[in-house]
C-alpha cells in the first residue's frame, strides 16, 4: 500500500507530492525496505530522475537531496 501511495504522488510530480513523498519515505522508508527492497529501490530511481530532470524547484531538489542522506546514513 505504501509503495502504491509513493508511485501515485511521484507519477506525476509537483512540489507537493514530492515534499510528501520524501516525508513519507523518511518516516517509513526503513520499513518498506525491508519488506520490498526492489520496490524501494525503484521509488528511489524515480526520485533520482525527478532530480535529475529538474522536473520540480530548487527547494524539492534540497528535500529529495535530504532524502538520499538519510538513506545513506
Amino acid at each position: 500500500m505504501g509503495l502504491q501511495l509513493l508511485t501515485l504522488l511521484l507519477e506525476n510530480p509537483s512540489e507537493d507530492s514530492v515534499e510528501i513523498a520524501c516525508d513519507f519515505m523518511i518516516e517509513c522508508g526503513q520499513v518498506l525496505s525491508e519488506i520490498t527492497p526492489a520496490g524501494v529501490n525503484a521509488i528511489f530511481e524515480r526520485f533520482r530522475t525527478i532530480l535529475q530532470d529538474g522536473e520540480v524547484n530548487k527547494r524539492c531538489q534540497y528535500v529529495i537531496e535530504k532524502l538520499f542522506r538519510v538513506r545513506k546514513d
